[in-house]
């Protein structure tokens, strides 16, 4: 190494040396070979154990159910299409939450209106598919399955605890930077066992973590037509308060799916342990869910109102008094000024005696 023009500084350079004689030549053969012999051992223990344990648990539901809750009708309802997702949505999927916990929503197209020969009367279409929050599900699988996994487990930690304890043992055996056969040999074994030991860990960690969950998932998908109409109340010839209103006419071809799922995930290590997939092992019918939602539906199709009503007792008793005094003219009466309609509705001026208007 140059550090200025002309001098030079020599950096010394440790480099371990191995002095073996013929007598420690043929240790370290005897050694290589019951190290080799320990890397099958362990081999064939390892794949015996990841074997077995996937024997047992592949037996856990080898054929699992895939049926599902199934509804298809058609409609003719005075409902627009918009209405239906929405109630969907809000009201009945709302209902089915767990604890709480907001449903996860994997497809959300609300219904897409397709004008066709002028602006009120097209197509449409929309689907939703909604989860309700997973609710944990404890696994039944046996104790035999339960003691092979902590078998597993304990052996390959003690592998790993063993390839610690040889590693302490190295400065011992290492005398003025110098390595020796025993601290080769030393060195080696912890190697194979630290591996074999970290895998046999890992391989038991994959069955202990898997965790499953029981979820209803709900899939709604309808199409159809529709067409707009006027509704009018109120247009006879004595009539002073009218409405008009109008109405979507729809036929409707729903699709409706409830099924009951059975999920698993792996459960992984750190702050985002539960931050994994999960993946559909069953599907189960859920037909008291599919009567539910349909009678929700049923109610609140039949709660209708195509008629904008009068809910204040004041446009009530205003609308009242413009319909007596219209009879009242009709019978060429006429209002005094200042007067109370009501008042000259019940006795018409210029008419003593005259009984009161009947309704």
């Amino acid at each position: 190494m140059t550090l200025l023009p002309g001098r030079e500084i020599a950096m010394p350079l440790v480099v371990p040396t191995f002095v073996l004689e013929p007598a420690a030549l043929a240790a370290l053969n005897s050694s290589l070979n019951w190290l080799i012999a320990a890397i099958f051992v362990l081999f064939g223990l390892t794949m015996a154990l990841f074997g077995q344990l996937l024997r047992m648990r592949a037996a856990i539901g080898a054929e699992p159910p895939t049926e599902v809750s199934e509804y298809r009708a058609e409609w003719q309802e005075s409902v627009h299409p918009q209405s239906l997702f929405t109630h969907f949505d809000s009201i009945v999927m709302k209902r089915r939450r767990h604890k709480e916990a907001p449903n996860r929503v994997y497809a959300s197209v609300d219904s897409v209106l397709i004008e066709e020969g002028g602006e009120n009367k097209g197509t449409f279409k929309g689907e939703i598919i909604q989860e309700a929050q997973p609710i944990y599900r404890p696994m039944h699988v046996g104790g035999e399955y339960d003691r092979l996994k902590a078998a597993a487990t304990a052996f390959g930690m003690l592998l790993v605890l063993s390839a610690a304890c040889l590693i302490g043992l190295l400065p011992g055996t290492l005398p003025d930077m110098d390595l020796t056969l025993s601290a080769v040999e030393l060195m080696l074994y912890a190697i194979v066992l630290w591996a074999f030991g970290s895998t046999i860990v890992s391989v038991a960690h994959s069955f202990w973590c898997e965790v499953q969950f029981d979820s209803l998932i709900v899939f709604l998908q309808c199409s159809g037509t529709y067409s707009e109409s006027k509704i009018s109340v109120g247009k006879a010839i004595y009539d002073t308060a009218s409405s008009e209103n109008f109405v979507v006419r729809s036929r409707l071809t729903p699709m409706l799916i409830v099924v009951k799922a059975v999920t698993s995930t792996f459960v992984g290590r750190g702050a985002r342990a539960f931050d994994t997939p999960r993946y559909l092992l069953e599907f189960d019918r859920a037909p008291t869910e599919l009567e539910s939602i349909l009678r929700e539906f049923r109610e609140f199709l039949d709660g209708l109102s195509h008629v904008a009503p009068i809910r204040s007792e004041e446009d009530a008793q205003t609308i009242s008094t413009l319909v007596g005094l219209n009879r009242q003219a009709s019978r060429g009466g006429a209002l005094e000024p200042g007067g109370d309609p009501q008042d000259n509705l019940l006795n018409p001026p210029g008419v003593e005696g005259s009984d009161p208007v009947q309704d």
